[in-house]
């Protein structure tokens, strides 16, 4: 006996909601809640619905009109001093490279929020798809692109939402910084940066020395925390690292009974000067104490003998996975969702290239 396949009926019945509803869905169009669209799209997975393919469809499409060649950056929530971050500019000079590559041209917009501007409005109107680099999306942001195809890049994963997602998994850091102070045979270690949860970055930085921490304390090493302390400070348009802060929580670890043979501090920027720090005091680093960082910016650390080992993210890769994402989604918007989650590599002192495999992605969602 055939097995009937699953209708846009179907779909609306275990929704809950009309099939006129499930049609705006499946076509991407906007004016559909975040609510409604979790539900209608998961109500399409349990029943193994596959929407028709865009020429058999009824009513207006996505992509029923002719391609602009522009692609729009759309940056949310992310203060402009961070976006000078050599991480942060490498996956932009990606972006903006790759985009090159496929034959379109950028545009790249700043939101303090999710509240669309009339230009940001204009330029999506005008282009072919988005990608969103920044915070989650809410409010009339999330409406308005919602008839775009739209990949988003870094940040933790976003579960429920309409848009394809590439990152990288952020407790693979603290993992990999963990099992490295094991293979040097460290007895004590420190992570320096928040473990309260509080804003995004500290989401992502405590969530970090978490990972970091339970590594090595499941194998019998110490680990000292600076507690909440952050030792980055906003002046003249700069995050300049603490010094006075800093110096001050070195000199507290090392006046400690068990002084840390290992340091994991969540960039590169506090892994330079606490290279100087450490130098200053007459302790070799990579020898009395070894420094392990995160992001691999190289014009922070190539300078610095030996240079600490860091985690690469991967950042360039990212930037030019999410164009090749945004492609594949502009021509085709109706295949399934995708979130792509870079795993990072541990990058030892003094070496130029990741020591594990090369950068790899899990997908899809």
């Amino acid at each position: 006996m055939d097995i009937k396949a699953p209708t846009i009926r179907d779909v609306a019945q275990r929704a809950g909601v009309s099939t006129s509803l499930v049609s705006l869905v499946i076509n991407n169009r906007p004016k559909v809640s975040p609510h409604r669209e979790a539900r209608v799209r998961a109500a399409m997975s349990e029943l193994g619905y596959v929407p028709p393919p865009p020429s058999r469809r009824r009513g207006p499409r996505l992509n029923s009109r002719r391609p602009t060649h522009r692609i729009a950056m759309v940056m949310t929530s992310i203060d402009t001093v961070l976006l000078q971050a050599p991480v942060y500019t490498d996956i932009l000079h990606a972006v903006a490279d790759a985009t090159a590559g496929i034959g379109k041209s950028l545009t790249i917009h700043h939101l303090m929020g999710s509240e669309s501007t009339p230009e940001t409005s204009t330029a999506l109107r005008a282009s072919d798809g988005a990608i969103i680099f920044g915070r989650p999306l809410r409010g009339p942001l999330w409406r308005e692109l919602q008839s775009r195809p739209c990949v988003r890049v870094m940040g933790l994963v976003d579960q429920v939402g309409f848009w394809d997602h590439v990152t990288y998994n952020n407790a693979a850091i603290g993992r990999l910084a963990g099992e490295y102070v094991l293979e040097l045979g460290c007895k004590t270690a420190a992570f320096l940066g928040p473990t309260v949860m509080s804003e995004s970055l500290d989401l992502m930085t405590s969530e970090r020395g978490e990972q970091f921490r339970l590594v090595l304390e499941n194998n019998g090493v110490r680990v000292l925390s600076s507690g909440n302390e952050r030792f980055i400070t906003r002046t003249a348009n700069r995050d300049t690292v603490n010094a006075a802060k800093l110096s001050e929580m070195l000199d507290q670890l090392l006046a400690n009974a068990h002084k840390p043979e290992a340091i994991f501090v969540p960039g590169d920027q506090l892994a330079s000067a606490l290279h100087s720090m450490l130098l200053a005091r007459g302790i070799r680093p990579g020898i009395d104490v070894h420094i392990v960082s995160v992001n691999n910016e190289r014009i922070l650390l190539d300078h610095l003998t030996p240079r600490p080992a860091t985690i690469d993210i991967h950042a360039t890769k990212i930037g030019q996975a999410a164009v090749d994402l945004l492609s594949r989604r502009i021509a085709d918007p109706t295949l399934p969702r995708s979130i792509l989650v870079m795993q990072p590599t541990l990058v030892r002192g003094d070496e130029s290239e990741p020591a594990a495999n090369e950068a790899s992605a899990s997908s899809p969602a």
